[in-house]
């Protein structure tokens, strides 16, 4: 049963203070693969501030005695977790991503240059870099797009190029997988909503990438 089942410990903390949000985290791993439990499956972690593939490594916090600087990089590293007795192959980094102005997914257009770096930056290679060092891999829960196609259509097939291009498939590293946000009857009109039609844009981006009938 444990091979159809993952386990998502948090979802999108926000301002933890100091390493809780790892430490939290690697405690209940550790309970979780020990008895009575013995969970061997995929358990999946989430950082700070919205747990953000954007700014995973850019965005930083002060510890409450303004000493230590943290990131989400520089906390879920492998050498964090193998201190904290924790063996990675079944570990995966959890992050979500939008790709309106804020990264919020509340807006209906979207920026197309995904290469862009630094604070306000996607720095889609600075993760990637962050998996190879760490030896990690990752699964996107959460991304979407709005109803402007004309700037979205460009951005969700790129990223999803990227992701496929960097797929632990074909290398120790990288994306495990991905879950589009957001499907379903009871969402209405909702600006990120995908369907399965002909007409909806998303549908048709993500559809090449599913393998469907393979």
């Amino acid at each position: 049963m444990e091979n159809f089942i993952m386990l998502d410990l948090i979802n999108e903390p926000v301002t933890v203070p100091n390493d809780t949000v790892f430490t939290l985290q690697a405690d209940l791993i550790n309970y979780l693969r020990a008895a009575p439990y013995n969970f061997t499956g995929y358990i999946m972690v989430e950082g700070n501030s919205y747990t953000p593939l954007h700014s995973w490594a850019e965005y930083t916090w002060l510890s409450d005695d303004q000493t230590t600087t943290y990131s989400n990089a520089t906390l879920f590293t492998k050498e964090n977790f193998a201190t904290h007795g924790i063996d990675t192959s079944k570990i995966l980094i959890n992050v979500h991503q939008y790709f309106d102005a804020d990264y919020s997914g509340t807006g209906n257009t979207c920026q197309t240059d995904l290469t862009t770096t630094g604070p306000n930056g996607f720095n889609l290679d600075a993760f990637i870099t962050y998996l190879n060092e760490n030896e990690l891999n990752a699964i996107v829960t959460e991304f979407g797009t709005g109803t402007d196609e004309t700037t979205c259509g460009p951005a969700l097939t790129t990223f999803m190029q990227y992701m496929q291009t960097n797929s632990s498939q074909v290398q120790p590293y990288g994306f495990k997988g991905w879950t589009i946000w957001s499907t379903g009857h009871g969402w209405g009109d909702y600006n990120l909503r995908v369907e399965p039609t002909s007409t909806n844009y998303q549908w048709q981006v993500l559809l090449p990438f599913l393998n469907v009938g393979s």
